[in-house]
C-alpha cells in the first residue's frame, strides 16, 4: 500500500499537534499566559503609603514621645555610617552567638 502524500501531510499535521499538545502538559505556563494578567513592572508597583495613615493625636503623641530630645549629626544621617552600624552590631552578635554555643548532638529541627 503506498502513502499518499495527503496521508503523509496529515500524519505530520497529526505529529506536529501531538507534539504541542505534550509540551502545553508539561509546561502550562505558556498557555496560562494567554488568560492571566501580565506582572507588572517594578516601577507600577503600588507605592507605600504608611506614611501618610490617619491617625489619632493621642497615637501621634505617643509615638513623637520615642522621638523627643534625639539628633543626629550630619555623619549620622549618611548610609555609609548606617552600614557600619550595621556591621558592627552583626559581628557582636556574632561573637554573642559562638561564645553561647556548646557541643551538643542536632535535634530533627536544627
Amino acid at each position: 500500500m503506498a502513502m499518499t502524500s495527503r496521508v503523509r501531510i496529515l500524519l505530520l499535521l497529526l505529529l506536529f499537534v501531538a507534539c504541542g499538545a505534550f509540551y502545553l502538559f508539561q509546561n502550562p505556563e505558556p498557555l496560562a499566559a494567554f488568560w492571566l494578567p501580565p506582572p507588572l513592572p517594578p516601577s507600577a508597583l503600588p507605592l507605600d503609603r504608611s506614611g501618610n495613615l490617619r491617625l489619632e493625636t493621642s497615637v501621634k503623641a505617643s509615638v513623637r514621645h520615642y522621638f523627643d530630645g534625639i539628633h543626629l549629626s550630619d555623619q549620622e544621617k549618611s548610609l555609609d555610617h548606617a552600614m557600619k552600624l550595621d556591621r558592627e552590631a552583626a559581628r557582636r552578635i556574632d561573637r554573642e552567638e559562638r561564645g553561647r554555643r556548646t557541643l551538643r548532638a542536632p535535634t530533627e529541627h536544627q
